[in-house]
């Protein structure tokens, strides 16, 4: 149900891209809300992809390396929910930002080819708290500074997803996180 949720922020009737798709899940659900004239979803798993094509036979699939990956389109909609953390990446990419947070180099990369972007990001990655607290608190971590100062970029709550309440259904993981919007500046 956060994917749904999810896509009230995410929502776009235009291009669209999904990076670091998994089977799609995201993108299914802008699908199914807004019917995009294009949604393209870039994965590194190749059985992520075979059985995203399944779900979602509408999208343009990439099997690659979202920072590798250069797109022929400009989107009007970036998203996704990439993994978190320090975690070794490909030498591709060369953005502005010189931290190790994943989640920082993908969304730094979005802003390449599309104007605005939607993640899932750690709640100490988003520079606010929203989820799992009695109001909304601009919080910002060092690494949150330091990525924002170097990029530009800063994140809003959007409509406001608490998404503490969908900790049940989560498999894995009980990391607190927070819905992300930005704006790219061109």
């Amino acid at each position: 149900m956060l994917a749904w949720d999810f896509i009230l922020d995410a929502g776009c009737n235009d291009d669209c891209i999904e990076l670091c798709a998994g089977i799609g899940r995201l993108s299914y659900y802008q699908y199914i809300r807004n019917d995009p004239t294009h949604i393209t979803c870039v994965e590194l798993n190749p059985e992520y992809v075979m059985i995203g094509r399944r779900v979602l036979p509408e999208a343009e699939w990439i099997c690659a390396d979202a920072l590798q990956y250069s797109p022929d389109r400009f989107y009007r909609v970036a998203y996704g929910n990439p993994p978190f953390g320090k975690i070794n990446t490909s030498e591709a990419f060369v953005g502005r930002y010189t931290g190790g947070e994943f989640e920082y180099k993908i969304i730094e990369h979005a802003s390449t080819f599309s104007s605005y972007g939607v993640w899932i990001v750690p709640q100490g990655s988003a520079g606010f708290v929203y989820s799992g607290v009695h109001c909304y608190e601009r919080r910002e971590s060092g690494k949150y500074k330091k990525f924002s100062e170097q990029t530009g970029c800063t994140f809003e709550a959007g409509c406001g997803i608490d998404t503490s309440i969908y900790r049940d259904q989560w498999n894995g993981t009980n990391v607190v996180c927070e819905v992300v919007t930005v704006e790219y500046k061109m």
